[in-house]
């Protein structure tokens, strides 16, 4: 009878210890995952007045921005050399359309989430001027020259200059306007009673605003 509660006792023991070291895995697990670490403004980056979704952090943080690019970086064999990034508010992603190093004519698109994991390439259907490596190689630019930590900023901005506490930002893209320029952020921002469209440079410095 006393090795049956002997038994029963070092069994108790031992399946309390693997319930404790589960535990603190999951927890560790949890502290380090990238997604966790992200901020930027919430407020600015929430869906806009009679919207739903959760926010995404990628509009308004700049370090997760940086990070998105690190994670395509990854997977790019080359020179890394976008025509375009933009986010929307009603998804948790960030898009980069980057060009192909080893065919100048050719863009592909990947998309990165909140834990930086990457889908693509997907093949990105360009239109317009006739699509040349010359035209492709005048409009891409490396998005690790734009100051990424100016995004925050640039948003407070322009809710500052609409005049509308409840502004939030909707989408932001940030590409060349022209083969002979610098990359440019746009920003559209909505209200419940005012829309707003804006521009900044690569340092987050407004060049545009409408309303």
């Amino acid at each position: 009878m006393k090795w049956f509660a002997l038994i029963a006792f070092v069994a108790a023991l031992t399946a309390c210890a693997n319930t404790t070291a589960s535990h603190d895995a999951a927890s560790s697990t949890q502290a380090s995952s990238p997604s966790a670490q992200l901020h930027g403004d919430p407020s600015l980056a929430a869906a806009p007045p009679g919207g739903q979704g959760a926010p995404n952090p990628f509009l308004t943080d700049g370090d997760a921005v940086k990070m998105a690019i690190a994670a395509v970086k990854k997977h790019i064999n080359g020179p890394l050399r976008t025509l375009e990034i933009n986010v929307l508010y009603s998804t948790q992603q960030i898009t980069l359309e980057v060009q192909d190093p080893k065919n100048h004519e050719n863009v592909d698109a990947y998309v990165v989430d909140p834990t930086f994991q990457v889908q693509g390439p997907s093949p990105v259907q360009l239109t317009g001027a006739t699509v040349t490596p010359a035209v492709i190689d005048a409009n891409v630019f490396d998005p690790l020259t734009v100051d990424f930590s100016k995004l925050r900023a640039f948003a407070q901005a322009v809710v500052v200059r609409s005049k509308q506490p409840d502004m939030r930002v909707q989408v932001w893209t940030l590409r060349r306007k022209s083969n002979l320029g610098p990359p440019l952020w746009s920003i559209s921002a909505q209200s419940a009673r005012r829309s707003v469209n804006a521009s900044a440079d690569t340092h987050g410095a407004i060049t545009y605003f409408s309303e």
